[in-house]
């Protein structure tokens, strides 16, 4: 969330327990000069990234916890518009990131809270919006 400037996002591990699902890490933002189109590297992460982060984290958390989603933040660090969130949305299904089993959360600042929405897409393109909880977090004092 410090890091403005451009869009950003990242894999998610966690695990479902009844209707719950608890995200346990979230990566690192996806490296865009692994692809010649920005955009393409929140779409089609790199494999190599994702499998060692999977091996990692089944190394540190057991085999219950998996690849469960992705996260997404805009260049303003700023949570977005409802249809904007919407959008990605669309395009992270049809690239096979958002199903009913992989989430994806839209991240960033709201009124000086960290907060997210969720989103899962079922395969007929419905999209459904999921009740989010965060720890509040204040951003940091600015320096400048």
């Amino acid at each position: 969330m410090y890091v403005p400037g451009r869009l950003r996002s990242g894999l998610l591990f966690g695990e479902q327990t009844g209707d719950a699902l608890h995200v346990h890490l979230a990566t690192p933002p996806l490296y865009p000069h692994w692809h010649a189109d920005p955009v393409q590297a929140l779409l089609q992460p790199d494999e190599r990234y994702a499998l060692g982060w999977s091996d990692c984290v089944s190394a540190v958390h057991g085999p219950h916890v998996d690849w469960t989603g992705s996260w997404l933040a805009y260049p303003s660090s700023e949570l977005g518009e409802l249809q904007a969130d919407l959008g990605w949305v669309d395009l992270m299904a049809a690239h096979g990131l958002v199903d009913a089993q992989h989430v994806l959360l839209t991240v960033g600042w709201d009124e000086g809270v960290f907060a997210a929405r969720g989103f899962t897409q079922d395969h007929h393109r419905h999209w459904q919006e999921l009740m989010c909880h965060t720890a509040p977090q204040k951003p940091p004092m600015n320096r400048n």
